[in-house]
C-alpha cells in the first residue's frame, strides 16, 4: 500500500512498560502486574495498549512468586524484579522498502517485601528503667535489627525467636523525652514501614483507684476503733490496740497520658500547712513493687487506753515525689487531709486534687 510517506510499513514497536512500576507489600500480600506497549504507525501516530504475554517470572522466588496471568504473591522479605520479556520488531520506511529489526522488549517492575510489626508487648515503659519488649509481626529472620526513634533509648539483647517474634531490651535514659517513639525492624535490607509506637512514661500524678467494694472510687469507709487495730485495705494490721479514727485509700500512679505505671518505683510523701494538736509529720519514703498497690491509710488516734478528746484533730496537705533510679519527678497531685474528732464527731476527710 502506498502513502504520502512512501510504503506504509507495519506498525513499529516503540516501548513497553509494566504497571505498577513498583510494589511494596508484606508477606502474603498480592499485586496484579500488567504489561503495556507503545506502537507507531507509518504516519508517525503513537498509540498504546495492554498486552497479555505469559512469560512472567520473578528473579528472586524467595521474595515473590507470580502466576501466568501476572498475579504476584509476597512470600519473603527482600527485593525481586518482576519480568515479562517478549520479542517484537521495529519497522522503518526506507523509501522503497521497509526495514525490519528484531528486538526483545524487557518490561519489568520492582517488588519490595518488608517486615511488619503488628504489636509491641508491652507498648510503654517508665523513664529511667529497662523494659523487656516482645515484638510481634511477620518477616523476621536471623540478623534482624530493631530501631527506635527519638533518642534516649538504647536497644540491646535483640533475639529473633521466630519469623513472627523478636525479643529486645529497651533501656530508657533518665533524661529521655516522654511520649511515643516509632519502632522499626530491618531485615534483608528492608525496613518495616507500618511502625508501631513505644510510649515513654513520665510519672505525672496519682489518681484514686477502685480496688473493689472495699474502697469504692478509691475511698475506703470511715472506721472508728476503741482498743482496736488499724488495718489497710488488704487487711494487714498497721497498728494494734488503738483508739481513734481512720480511712484507707488506694491510688494509681499514672503517666502524662493518664495510663497506669506498672514498674517499681519509690514515692516520697511530703507534708505542709499543718494545723492540729500534734506536729507536722515527717516526710515518708515508700517502695512500691512492680504492679504493686499504692495505699494510704490516714489514721489519727492514740494508743489504748488513751483516746481522742472531743476536739483533738489535725489537717495538712500532702504532695508527692516519685524516685526512679537517680531521678526525681514531682507529681501534680495535692491531697488535703482532715481527721480526728471535731466537736465530738469522728471524721477522716480526704480531698484529692489532680490537675
Amino acid at each position: 500500500m502506498t502513502s504520502a510517506c512512501g510504503i506504509c510499513c507495519q506498525d513499529s514497536f516503540v516501548s513497553a512498560w509494566m504497571t505498577p512500576a513498583s510494589a511494596v507489600g508484606l508477606i502474603g500480600s498480592t499485586t496484579q502486574f500488567s504489561v503495556y506497549r507503545e506502537n507507531r504507525d507509518c504516519y508517525g501516530n503513537h498509540y498504546s495498549g495492554q498486552l497479555y504475554p505469559s512469560n512472567w517470572s520473578c528473579d528472586n522466588t524467595s521474595v515473590a512468586t507470580i502466576t501466568y496471568t501476572g498475579l504476584a504473591t509476597a512470600v519473603g522479605v527482600g527485593n525481586s524484579l518482576i519480568r515479562n520479556p517478549f520479542d517484537t520488531f521495529i519497522y522503518n520506511d526506507e523509501g522503497s522498502y521497509c526495514s525490519e529489526t528484531p528486538v526483545t522488549a524487557e518490561p519489568n517492575a520492582s517488588c519490595l517485601v518488608k517486615p511488619s510489626i503488628t504489636s509491641l508487648e508491652p507498648d510503654r515503659g517508665l523513664i529511667g528503667t529497662t523494659v523487656s519488649v516482645t515484638i510481634h509481626g511477620t518477616g523476621f529472620g536471623a540478623g534482624s535489627t530493631v530501631q527506635i526513634g527519638g533518642g534516649g533509648i538504647t536497644v540491646s539483647s535483640v533475639t529473633v525467636n521466630s519469623s513472627t517474634q523478636i525479643s529486645a531490651s529497651f533501656a530508657i535514659a533518665d533524661n529521655a523525652t516522654g511520649g511515643g517513639r516509632a519502632v522499626t525492624v530491618t531485615y534483608n535490607a528492608q525496613t518495616s514501614n507500618n511502625n508501631k509506637t513505644f510510649f515513654v512514661q513520665i510519672p505525672t500524678k496519682i489518681v484514686r483507684f477502685n480496688l473493689d467494694t472495699r474502697d469504692p472510687n478509691g475511698y475506703g469507709p470511715l472506721v472508728t476503733i476503741n482498743d482496736g487495730d488499724v488495718k489497710d485495705l488488704e487487711g494487714n494490721v498497721l497498728l494494734a490496740h488503738q483508739c481513734g479514727v481512720y480511712r484507707s485509700l488506694a491510688y494509681d500512679l499514672v503517666d502524662q497520658a493518664g495510663e497506669s505505671i506498672v514498674q517499681a518505683y519509690q514515692i516520697v510523701e511530703k507534708f505542709s500547712d499543718y494545723m492540729g494538736v500534734d506536729s507536722l509529720p515527717s516526710n515518708k519514703t515508700r517502695s512500691i513493687a512492680a504492679d504493686g498497690l499504692l495505699q494510704d491509710t490516714q489514721y489519727f488516734g492514740r494508743s489504748s487506753p488513751s483516746c481522742l478528746g472531743v476536739d483533738d484533730n489535725e489537717s495538712f496537705n500532702q504532695k508527692f515525689d516519685v524516685k526512679i533510679g537517680q531521678a526525681t519527678y514531682a507529681l501534680s497531685t495535692v491531697v488535703h487531709v482532715s481527721k480526728g474528732r471535731f466537736n465530738g464527731v469522728y471524721k477522716a476527710d480526704i480531698t484529692t486534687t489532680t490537675p
